[in-house]
C-alpha cells in the first residue's frame, strides 16, 4: 500500500470473509482486498481485486460481500462503454479459490458525475446501487437508487429505479446511504425542509414502491441521518440502526427504528350468498392492521368496477341484479407495504335452495304417500320429479309430478326407488337429495320374498290378534275387508 491509499475507506464483512476497499490505491485507481478468517481468529489476505479494464478510478469506494460473492463500486471508468458515472463490479469465487469478475453494472441514467456505485448494499437476493448525485429531470444532484434482483443464472437484473418521494428535489442526495434486506430497502436523503431522512422502499405484490420515511425525533437540519452508507446504516429483521454524525452540533447520534410490520390479517371472512335472482348480493371483509388496498376477485380474476358491480376496491363488494353468470367463488386480496393476504373464498348462488329435503321410508303396498320439499327460489321456477333418474308421469300411480309434492299410490314393489326433485329457475337447476322409498308386498306377509301358505297362516294369526300389520286397507282396524284385501293380493301374486 502506498501513502494516502485510503485503505479501509469501505469495509464489508459476512461471516468469516471481509472485503476492504482502498479507494486511492494504485495511483488513485483503487483496489479491493479480500480476507478470510482462519481457525484461531487471524485474518489472512487471499485476493486483491481490480475491475480489469483499461482505465478506472477509485475502485473500492464502496463494497459488499455475501458468501462467495463480492460487489465493489468505483467512481469512474474510462473503458466501460463510455460510461463515466461510476460502475459496480460483481466477483464470484470459483471452485479453485480464484475470484473472477462475472458482471459489470453501469447505468446511463446516472450520467457523468452521478456517483453511480457510491453506495451499494445487498443481502444476496436484492442489490441496491445508489447514484446520489444523479440529476432527476431538471433537479441537479437529486439522486437515484437502482434496485436489482438476482436471477436463476446468478446474474443481477435491474427491476426498479427509485427517486426522492418528495419529487425532483435538488441537492437531496437521494441514496447517499442505502441498506437492503429481503423486500425492504432504505435510502437516505435530505428533504426540501433541510431534514435528513431515510426512506423505506418495499416490494408489494411484485412491485417496488416507497412505503414510508424514518426521522429522528431530535433531528436537526443537516444531521446526516443515515448518510454515509454502511458506515451509517444497518438493516436487520428487528429494525434499522441509523447514524446521524452531524446531529446535536456535530456530536452525533445513533437511532434505532423498529420498522418491522405485518401484512393485513383477515378477521371476518366473506360469507357465502344464496339469493333470489335479480336481487343484490353483498360480500364484506373485516381486516386488522393497516390496509392500503382492497381487490375483489371472482375465480381469482380481478373484478372491474362498473355496471352491476361496485366496491371492487373497498371492504364491501356489491353485485346488483344477480344473474346466472354471477355465480361462482369470490375472494378479496388486501395489501399494505408489508405484504398481501387473500381472504377465504365465498360462493354466490342464485339457484333454488332446498330448505327441507323429501324423506323416504318403507311402506306397505296399497298405501298413498306424499314426498314433499320446501324450496326457496325466485324468478320463473319449474319442478320435475324423477325416479331412479327418469321422469315420472301423472296417472294412476303418480300425481303432482311438476309440483314440490309428489303423491304415490304405492301398490307394489315396482314403485320402490330413489326419488328426486329437480327445481329450475333462471340461475340453473337444483336437485334434492334422493329420497329412497321401499314398497313391501302385502301378501308376502312374512317378507321372505315369496308368496305361499306360510304368509296365509301368519296373516290370520295377526288378523285374529288385531295387530296393525293386518290392517291392509289402512282404516285403523282389522275386519273382513282386510281379509278380502289380503286374498285379492295373495291370489294376484302381490
Amino acid at each position: 500500500l502506498g501513502s494516502q491509499s485510503w485503505f479501509g475507506y469501505s469495509v464489508a464483512v459476512d461471516g468469516t470473509r471481509m472485503v476492504v476497499g482502498s479507494r486511492f490505491d494504485a495511483g488513485l485507481r483503487g483496489s479491493a482486498y479480500v480476507f478470510d478468517r482462519r481457525v484461531g481468529g487471524s485474518w489472512d489476505q487471499v485476493a486483491k481485486l481490480d475491475p480489469g479494464v483499461s482505465s478506472w478510478r477509485e475502485f473500492g469506494f464502496s463494497s459488499a460481500v455475501v458468501g462467495d460473492m463480492i460487489i465493489v463500486g468505483d467512481q469512474y471508468c474510462g473503458g466501460c462503454a463510455g460510461v463515466e458515472g461510476g460502475n459496480v463490479y460483481v466477483f464470484n469465487r470459483q471452485p479453485s479459490g480464484e475470484w473472477r469478475k462475472t458482471q459489470t453494472l453501469s447505468e446511463v441514467d446516472g450520467g457523468a458525475g452521478s456517483g453511480f456505485g457510491a453506495q451499494i448494499a445487498t443481502d444476496g437476493s436484492v442489490l441496491c446501487v445508489a447514484a446520489p448525485w444523479a440529476p432527476v429531470s431538471s433537479a441537479p444532484r437529486s439522486g437515484r437508487v437502482f434496485i436489482y434482483e438476482i436471477q436463476p443464472d446468478g446474474t443481477w437484473s435491474k427491476v426498479h429505479v427509485a427517486t426522492h418521494p418528495d419529487g425532483t428535489t435538488p441537492h437531496s442526495g437521494f441514496g447517499s446511504g442505502v441498506a437492503c434486506l429481503g423486500n425492504t430497502v432504505l435510502a437516505a436523503a435530505e428533504s426540501p425542509d433541510g431534514q435528513s431522512r431515510a426512506f423505506v422502499i418495499t416490494k408489494v405484490a411484485g412491485a417496488w414502491r416507497c412505503g414510508g420515511r424514518l426521522e429522528a425525533i431530535s433531528d436537526s437540519p443537516g444531521s446526516g441521518l443515515g448518510r454515509g452508507g454502511s458506515k451509517c446504516m444497518s438493516l436487520r429483521q428487528s429494525g434499522a440502526w441509523l447514524g446521524a454524525p452531524s446531529d446535536r452540533d456535530s456530536r452525533g447520534s445513533a437511532y434505532f427504528f423498529p420498522i418491522g410490520c405485518s401484512a393485513p390479517a383477515v378477521n371476518d371472512q366473506p360469507v357465502a350468498q344464496a339469493i333470489i335472482p335479480g336481487s343484490t348480493a353483498r360480500f364484506s371483509i373485516g381486516v386488522s392492521n393497516q390496509v392500503d388496498s382492497y381487490r375483489w376477485r371472482k375465480g381469482d380474476v380481478n373484478l372491474v368496477e362498473g355496471g352491476r358491480v361496485s366496491g371492487v376496491a373497498t371492504s364491501v363488494l356489491a353485485i346488483a341484479n344477480v344473474q346466472a353468470s354471477d355465480q361462482g367463488e369470490y375472494d378479496c386480496v388486501v395489501s399494505n407495504a408489508c405484504g398481501s393476504v387473500a381472504s377465504a373464498h365465498a360462493s354466490l348462488s342464485c339457484k333454488a335452495t332446498v330448505t327441507q329435503q323429501p324423506l323416504g321410508g318403507t311402506y306397505l303396498g296399497g298405501q298413498t304417500l306424499v314426498l314433499g320439499s320446501q324450496i326457496s327460489t325466485g324468478g320463473t321456477t319449474s319442478y320435475r320429479w324423477k325416479k331412479d333418474g327418469s321422469n315420472v308421469f301423472n296417472g294412476p300411480i303418480y300425481s303432482g309430478v311438476a309440483t314440490p309434492a309428489l303423491t304415490i299410490n304405492a301398490n307394489d314393489p315396482s314403485q320402490s326407488g330413489a326419488y328426486t326433485l329437480s327445481i329450475t329457475n333462471p340461475c340453473g337447476v337444483t336437485t334434492t337429495v334422493p329420497a329412497v322409498v321401499e314398497i313391501l308386498c302385502p301378501s308376502d306377509f312374512n317378507n321372505d320374498g315369496g308368496i305361499d301358505g306360510q304368509d296365509l297362516f301368519e296373516f290370520f294369526d295377526a288378523w285374529a290378534g288385531g295387530l296393525s300389520s293386518a290392517d291392509l286397507n289402512f282404516d285403523g282396524g282389522t275386519d273382513g275387508s282386510d281379509v278380502t284385501a289380503f286374498f285379492v293380493r295373495w291370489e294376484n301374486g302381490c
